[in-house]
């Protein structure tokens, strides 16, 4: 019956969808899937996805605490976003492809059988610092990847799609590991990280940074259906959440500030608990989370970005704390069950009779 009641949210998501107005250059800028999901949880979320985080990942392509992006700097001179080699320069080494920068190899292609792989430190007799764009994306074969020592940078979409990896353990250098890397890895299970390293940590599967201050992803297969982020965290990264749809519950301490697509697309969240003083709730935060029913922002929570709960189909209500400054205009859109919003303060209380009162009544005659 669960799934089922799902599948119709997902039904009159792609319906409301197209309601809402999506421009036709956004909808053709993001309904590609380069994972091949047709899964029931695949909603018309989906559809804005690349859209939503395609500028942000451009401006911000690396995922690296702010205590140690400083000393990762200059390691290498390929950038994580960097486009995919082309086929002149690739060179061969076994089951791998690379290119060379400055005596550095990144690998760029993989034709190996899978299973659990350990990536060489050397390829043609230099270091390998990078996992190129896209190198892995789309192995339906590997199990587990170990990177090297060596290996500083993990870039765009490096191990996207890879269907049935359930852990990666990242070697002592490794200083940068970009959002998407292992975007639709619905098997990932826990990504480790050497003791030695000094950018990043592991707790218990997921990754944070070294310092514990900022929670960087958390894996899409993570056996937790609950979770609670551990106080002293201070900021969830950008997609640290996205599609992990295991998850069911999550709770976040005080002072703990949100990112872009923190928590796109996680299709069974229905419970969330916000800590105080949030801040800002940036674009895509909480887009395409269909079982989201309602969400209480405490004070502290300054603004509401765009797309902040886009398709959130099935939220009834919230609360505006009178902490509220700004709130953009497609925040709630396609959100078509929204039937009671709880307002303090003069801003949210003036942005309820402008717009606010509207969006419940438009909601209404839809019924």
């Amino acid at each position: 019956m669960k799934r089922l009641f799902i599948a119709l949210l997902v039904v009159f998501a792609v319906l409301f969808t197209a309601a809402c107005g999506i421009t036709e250059e956004i909808e053709a800028a993001l309904s590609m899937d380069g994972d091949g999901d047709n899964s029931v949880e695949s909603t018309a979320a989906e559809s804005v996805e690349e859209h939503s985080l395609m500028s942000e990942q451009g401006e911000s392509s690396e995922t690296v605490s702010e205590e140690s992006s400083g000393e990762s700097s200059g390691e290498s001179s390929v950038d994580i976003s960097d486009s995919s080699a082309e086929e002149d320069d690739i060179l061969t080494d076994g089951d791998y492809g690379y290119t060379l920068d400055n005596g550095m190899a990144t690998i760029v292609k993989y034709s190996g059988q899978g299973g659990a792989v350990v990536l060489p430190d050397t390829l043609g007799g230099n270091p390998v610092t990078v996992i190129g764009e896209s190198a892995f994306a789309g192995n339906g074969d590997i199990v587990e990847v170990t990177v090297g020592d060596d290996a500083v940078k993990i870039a765009d979409n490096a191990f996207k799609g890879c269907a049935k990896l359930a852990k990666v353990s990242l070697g002592n250098g490794v200083a940068a590991v970009s959002p998407s890397a292992f975007d639709g890895c619905d098997s990932l299970a826990a990504i480790e990280v050497a003791v030695a390293n000094s950018f990043f940590a592991s707790v218990d599967g997921v990754l944070y940074n070294y310092t514990k201050t900022e929670l960087v992803r958390f894996p899409e297969g993570h056996s937790s259906t609950e979770y609670s982020v551990p106080v002293g965290t201070l900021k969830i990264g950008e997609s640290a959440f996205r599609s992990c749809s295991r998850l069911e519950s999550l709770t976040l301490p005080d002072g703990c500030a949100l990112s872009v697509g923190s928590f796109f697309h996680c299709d069974n969240l229905g419970s969330v608990t916000l800590g105080a003083e949030v801040g800002e709730v940036p674009e895509n935060c909480f887009f395409g989370c269909v079982l989201l029913e309602e969400l209480e922002l405490t004070e502290g929570v300054t603004s509401l970005g765009s797309y902040a709960f886009f398709g959130c189909v099935a939220l009834e209500r919230i609360s505006l704390p009178s902490t509220l400054t700004a709130i953009a205009d497609n925040s709630f859109e396609c959100c078509s069950a929204l039937e009671k919003i709880e307002a303090e303060g003069e801003f949210a209380e003036q942005w309820y009779e402008d717009t606010g009162k509207k969006l419940i009544e438009n909601n209404k005659k839809e019924q």
